[in-house]
């Protein structure tokens, strides 16, 4: 693995933690959006299904990044990466067979180069940035 893969991984592993430390105490939203502010897509990790998007007027529900019925279009506008039952320790993911967080940052990676794929650098840039993410854990 190269430096820069190796900053990347680290980076968004520092950002994701930050917002679960920002979200770990709230069962509600947790941000107020000033008005003239639009989120583009909301996009979710951790070890639950949480469904915060209509909150910022997105859409109802976050599909899962993995169903095979999700659609390009729904990446646009956010998915869920969350895997039940992934817990902070990566040993636990391994012994209930599902997606530990490092796995879910690299489907995230994967659904960002998809994303580009189809609406360009600029568009996915914009998405992107304006999307909320969500970290969550019980």
């Amino acid at each position: 693995m190269g430096f820069l893969s190796q900053f990347q991984t680290c980076f968004w592993t520092i950002i994701l933690f930050l917002f679960m430390v920002l979200n770990c105490h709230v069962n509600e939203a947790a941000l107020v959006l000033p008005k003239n502010v639009t989120v583009t897509a909301v996009f979710v990790f951790g070890d639950s299904i949480v469904d915060p998007a209509e909150e910022f007027g997105v859409k109802g529900l976050v599909p899962a990044y993995l169903d095979p019925k999700t659609q390009l279009q729904d990446l646009l506008t956010g998915v869920s990466f969350a895997s039940g039952a992934a817990g902070y320790d990566p040993l636990t993911a391994k012994t209930a067979n599902v997606i530990a967080m490092s796995g879910q940052l690299e489907l995230f990676k994967e659904c960002i180069k998809k994303i580009k794929g189809a609406v360009g650098e600029e568009r996915a840039a914009t998405i992107i940035s304006k999307a909320i993410y969500s970290v969550y854990w019980q």
